[in-house]
């Protein structure tokens, strides 16, 4: 039957319509149940480009934080590359590599590429820099001799106390627009993130975009628990 679900929906619509005006008075008309046809649909569709609306604007809103964030990004490293001027260091990447291994424990290169979200060939050549300048050395791992450990030197740690200051001071500039709540909240959902896309860049590097977008949007659903800030030693 051509029209068979158009006539179970107006069953569905019929049972809906009989107990709005079940024990009234008033013997409901043809015209009752069209008005009430009407109010249905219209709500209906009012629901439907709410729910539109609301994709939207989540869609447009995404949009702008990632242009947001490649921005910021740039700021930053505008800032970090003066506080540099007069370090051995030559990149932001140096630095977040380095600062990494200031509490003294070594790391495979693996664990250090996948703290910093930095790829294999890529984060190579910033060990290879450092090694170059004496700031980190490396040692078979005992476990694996496979894999080599890295871990910071005297030196190193020297260079990285002499640019403590001109680095706070650049993470101050940076958000030092922000008043303390809004400091507060914006270092929650920062970190909210990084933990989220770290689970992604380290555990399921080579999944297709599709897929990460899902399993991101499942994430979103325990967001609300407590931030265990394990990605960086602070």
């Amino acid at each position: 039957m051509k029209y068979k679900k158009l006539l179970f929906d107006l069953i569905d619509y019929l049972d809906a319509f009989e107990s709005l005006h079940d024990g009234g008075s008033h013997e409901p008309e043809i015209k009752d149940f069209a008005d009430f046809l009407s109010w249905r649909c219209g709500k209906k569709k009012k629901l439907e480009e709410e729910a539109v609306s609301v994709t939207r604007e989540r869609a447009a809103g995404a949009k702008n934080i990632a242009r947001g964030v490649s921005l910021l990004h740039r700021y930053s490293r505008f800032y970090i590359k003066k506080a540099l001027t007069e370090s051995p260091l030559q990149t932001e990447d140096e630095y977040t590599y380095l600062v990494s291994l200031m509490n003294g424990e070594s790391m495979t290169k693996t664990e250090l590429n996948n703290l910093n979200a930095m790829e294999k060939t890529s984060g190579a050549e910033v060990m290879r820099r450092l090694l170059k300048a004496n700031l980190i050395e490396q040692r078979p791992d005992e476990e694996d001799r496979r894999s080599m450990r890295v871990s910071i030197t005297p030196e190193g740690r020297k260079v990285l106390v002499n640019l403590f200051p001109n680095l706070r001071l650049c993470a101050e500039t940076l958000v030092s627009a922000l008043s303390d709540e809004q400091l507060t909240a914006f270092d929650h959902l920062l970190w909210l993130l990084c933990e989220c896309h770290n689970e992604m860049f380290t555990g399921k590097h080579d999944a297709e975009l599709t897929d990460l977008h899902a399993e991101t949007c499942g994430l979103k659903q325990s967001a609300g628990g407590a931030l265990s800030k394990r990605l960086y030693r602070r």
